[in-house]
């Protein structure tokens, strides 16, 4: 039963991806192939930013979870922070080269 608790929410959250993703085929549809396709690369970008960023975040979880359990508080501090600083940093570089480095990023 726990189980369901957190399949759920994962399961509706992506759910709501898609249905977005989906929402942005129809509403760029109407521009031609080329902009659906420029929108498919788009998405497959921004699915790997957001799988990176769960990743780390699910592993970071675990040794929060641990020190939290041991009653280490400047550890879990230190993990938080090591967390919270490559996630700014990735998401920073995500946007610096989607930003001024389109053809490039697409490219890849």
């Amino acid at each position: 039963m726990r189980v369901f608790g957190i399949a759920i929410p994962i399961a509706i959250h992506n759910l709501m991806i898609s249905a977005i993703n989906m929402a942005d085929v129809f509403m760029v549809g109407q521009l031609g192939e080329e902009a659906i396709a420029a929108l498919g690369i788009s998405n497959q970008l921004m699915f790997l930013l957001i799988l990176f960023l769960f990743g780390m975040g699910s592993g970071g979880q675990i040794f929060v979870s641990q020190f939290y359990g041991k009653g280490d508080l400047l550890n879990l501090r230190r993990v938080m922070g090591v967390i919270l600083t490559l996630g700014i940093f990735v998401s920073l570089a995500a946007f610096t080269g989607a930003r001024f480095f389109p053809e490039f990023i697409v490219g890849l």
